[in-house]
């Protein structure tokens, strides 16, 4: 049977466009398939880059920790933090980027030392101080390890927290990750190729056959079968259904003209029929059904193609609902009824679906008719209430806050004893939010307002019930609210966890508040200088050993700071003692040289003596002549004499001895001011102000250490000059007497010798001058002595700044009395000296210098 060309109703294009190409979309397909493979490899990949990152930098980091912990251990100690400094500075430097920032706490957990760029400084802080309760190295946080710095003995002196960054291996990651996705495209490439010419034979073919096979069938012919209707893959079963419809259009062809009057009835349905045969391929659909599938949720979207959802007809219902078409003819044979009725998902839809079999004459099924129904927007507002109504508390009020409904959740948590939910706005309901109250929540309800937060069933206590829950007006039609809803949730457990974690945190901080007030007040009074600060409070068990820690600390330090006092005390009595005896040596220098003064006013009254006398001193030219050169030799004689003399004022015996005693005070104040420091460093920062007062100690003992070195020098030097000064001083007594019995002579002789007496005249002048230039060595001998008695003033007032600063501490009960050195008065007179003439000038110049 041919049928004419005019009366074909439906056309196809003889190409289908490429972008509706099943082939390319099943292309497409694959390609984004291996496209989703190749990224989630890729992010499985990464993410295993990162793991195995950060396990590597944190190994790498938590060796670095390991090497330098011990070797860090002795500077932190001892309060060298230059040079932990640099060592970690060095450490940073070789991790080329492992370890980014390090901090270093002392034994009080304190930060004493940071290294780096930190990104979170205080809690880089924190995990230093962690550290310290920890053995070997430890993961403190992310990205931070710390280890604890210990001596050989075992003493804790501090910890070491380190920052690591695996960021340094992304380098080696990126290339890694680049090759792998350069290989996978590769592939994917040439899977996507293959799979391509694979599609023609398989299945761009095949449905082009079928595609002519239902255009030959559109245009009525149905002579020809279908080629593929042998094959037994899914083209041969839609081959053989088409063919087989093939057969039925060519049997039914008679009946066509009365079919009509049905299919004008069919058409002009108001619900959504389609007209299948026995084997389930589509006969007929109304314009109900094609608007159905038009406008609802992408229903068609997965089930037949773009090209075909327009026209159902031909078409296997089995392609939109699956096999439930199979199970609806089973269950209609099963039940013997007309009519099977069910429920099925069709895309994102859900349909109501109604089958009736068609019977024919004979009694025999010959097709169905299918009623479809939207059932969608049912099935969603069922599910959801379903789902709030299991998981939520769900209670309906009216605006005087008696409760209406509420679901099964509500009556379990909420109902009385014999079932009855008995809950109320206002009795039961109290708002945790600040100032509102449900007064002002009934009052916003009822005006349309909503509230939400956290609310308490009940009286509180520790049995109360916590719900976190939003209250909604429910409004009628006309918009007047009429009813309040309520839906929220029961977390009391939580609210209860909440509160004994707060408790908790309240007892801890009363215990540190407890702890750090009682460490304020003790540093507090070290800081005024009492030594005696000791903390009688028991500290909580945690905290006990601190306590017994600083007490033990206070006690040494005022025990060592007692000690120095002492030393101290003695430097300044042993410093009175020289400043006295360079005193004694400098009145003496001074008698010296106003006795040298006097003698320099006797020769020259004696000058003008012989001046007159120069008349008759010519017969004793040849005697005046032998006492000029015993004068000149007496001259020289003195010269070498003050020279010696000069070198007397620091050339005591007893001196030497003090100055010992002192060096060796000096050397014992430094060990212990030494001592001092280390204990202080062994404290951390509460014995840093005691570091700082045992540095000015030690700096004030090596001060004085010095000076009696100095002095001791000299000391030594004026030993043998005095010496060298006692036998001058006997020659020059001898060279006296002589001048004196020439003298004695030349007096007899003198009106026989003046002529002579003008050569004795001048030789006395140079006497003269000869006295004078000891008396300005004696002079200088004075000064010198001043500079003596100078450096023993300054060695005493050290002593004094020393018992000062040392005054500032209270000993209590290790303290002792210690006097504070006094400066010896220092008075200098100089001696009155008294001009005289003649030989009662020579009689008390040779009287002076026999007592000397």
């Amino acid at each position: 049977m041919q049928p004419s060309a005019e009366k074909q109703t439906m056309k196809f294009d003889s190409k289908i466009p490429l972008h509706r190409s099943v082939a390319v979309k099943i292309g497409l397909c694959l390609f984004a398939s291996i496209a989703a493979v190749s990224i989630s490899l890729d992010l499985l990949h990464s993410r295993g880059s990162d793991t195995v990152m950060q396990t590597v930098a944190r190994g790498n980091a938590g060796v670095v920790v390991d090497l330098i912990g011990d070797t860090l251990a002795p500077p932190v100690a001892f309060d060298r933090l230059d040079a932990a400094g640099e060592m970690l500075r060095d450490t940073l430097m070789t991790s080329n980027g492992a370890i980014v920032a390090a901090t270093v706490s002392n034994a009080a957990g304190q930060p004493v030392l940071r290294v780096g760029t930190a990104s979170k400084v205080s809690e880089l802080d924190s995990a230093a101080g962690v550290a310290l309760e920890f053995s070997g190295v430890q993961d403190i946080s992310d990205r931070i390890v710390g280890f604890p710095l210990e001596l050989p003995d075992g003493r804790r002196v501090g910890a070491l927290a380190v920052e690591w960054d695996p960021t340094y291996l992304d380098t080696v990651r990126t290339a890694a990750s680049t090759r792998a996705v350069l290989v996978s495209a590769g592939i994917g490439i040439l899977c996507l190729v293959g799979a391509l010419f694979a599609f023609g034979p398989l299945v761009v073919n095949p449905l082009k056959r079928l595609r002519r096979d239902v255009e030959r069938l559109s245009a009525r012919d149905y002579s020809v079968p279908s080629k593929d209707r042998m094959r037994a893959d899914e083209f041969g079963a839609v081959s053989r259904a088409v063919d087989a419809f093939r057969t039925d259009l060519a049997a039914v062809a008679s009946l066509e003209e009365q079919a009509r009057y049905a299919e004008a009835a069919f058409q002009g349905a108001s619900g959504a029929l389609m007209l299948t045969d026995t084997g389930g391929e589509i006969r007929a659909v109304n314009p109900a059904m094609r608007n159905l599938l038009s406008v609802g949720e992408g229903m068609l979207h997965g089930c037949v193609d773009e090209d075909e959802s327009t026209d159902l007809i031909g078409q296997p219902v089995q392609r939109l609902i699956g096999s439930a078409f199979e199970d609806m003819q089973q269950s209609l044979e099963a039940s013997q009824e007309t009519t099977s009725t069910t429920v099925i998902r069709l895309g994102k839809g859900r349909i109501q679906l109604a089958v009736t079999a068609i019977e024919g004459k004979d009694g025999t099924v010959t097709g169905y008719v299918l009623e479809w129904a939207d059932v969608t927007g049912e099935f969603r507002r069922k599910a959801a209430f379903a789902a709030i109504d299991a998981t939520q508390l769900n209670a309906e009020f009216d605006l005087r806050g008696s409760i209406l409904e509420a679901n099964a959740l509500v009556q379990r948590t909420f109902g009385g004893p014999d079932g009855e939910t008995r809950l109320d706005l206002c009795r039961d309901i109290y708002p945790m939010k600040d100032g509102l109250t449900m007064d002002a929540v009934l009052r916003g309800l009822s005006q349309g307002d909503g509230f939400d937060g956290l609310w308490r069933i009940g009286d509180q206590g520790p049995n109360a019930i916590y719900i976190e829950a939003s209250f909604s007006p429910i409004r009628d039609a006309d918009g007047t609210v009429e009813r309040v809803l309520l839906l929220g949730r029961d977390v009391s457990e939580a609210q209860r966890e909440l509160q004994i974690a707060r408790d908790r945190q309240d007892a801890a901080e009363r215990e540190r508040i407890v702890v750090v007030d009682e460490l304020r007040r003790g540093m507090s009074r070290l800081a005024d200088g009492d030594l005696d600060a000791s903390i009688e409070t028991e500290f909580a068990a945690k905290y006990e050993e601190l306590r017994q820690d600083f007490n033990d600390t206070v006690k040494m330090l005022g025990e060592a700071m007692s000690e120095i006092a002492d030393r101290a005390n003695n430097i300044g009595s042993e410093s009175k003692d020289i400043s006295a005896t360079a005193e004694i040596l400098s009145q003496r220098s001074e008698s010296t040289a106003a006795t040298l003064e006097q003698t320099a006013a006797a020769l020259d009254d004696l000058t003008g003596g012989v001046k007159s006398a120069a008349e008759g001193a010519d017969k004793a030219s040849a005697m005046v002549s032998e006492a000029r050169q015993n004068a000149e030799s007496s001259g020289e004689i003195v010269v070498r004499t003050v020279q010696a003399m000069d070198e007397i004022a620091a050339s005591s015996e007893r001196v030497a001895s003090i100055i010992r005693v002192i060096d060796d005070i000096a050397f014992q104040t430094n060990l212990l001011a030494l001592n001092a420091g280390v204990e202080a460093a062994r404290a951390g920062d509460a014995g840093r102000g005691f570091a700082v007062v045992a540095s000015e100690v030690r700096a004030l003992a090596q001060r004085s250490s010095d000076a009696a070195n100095e002095i001791n020098s000299l000391i030594e030097q004026s030993r043998t000059q005095v010496k060298d000064g006692v036998s001058l001083v006997g020659e020059t007594g001898n060279a006296l007497r002589h001048i004196v019995s020439s003298v004695t002579d030349i007096s007899t002789r003198v009106t026989e010798i003046a002529k002579s007496a003008r050569s004795q005249s001048e030789t006395l002048e140079e006497i003269n001058s000869a006295v004078t230039q000891l008396d300005q060595s004696t002079q200088n001998n004075a000064a010198r002595l001043e500079e003596t008695t100078a450096a023993s003033e300054a060695l005493r007032n050290d002593a004094e700044t020393l018992v000062a600063t040392i005054g500032r501490f209270r000993f209590g009960s290790v303290s002792k009395t210690s006097a504070a050195v006094q400066p010896p008065t220092r008075q200098l007179h100089a001696p009155k000296l008294a001009f005289v003439s003649g030989n009662a000038a020579s009689s008390n110049a040779v009287e002076m210098w026999t007592d000397f």
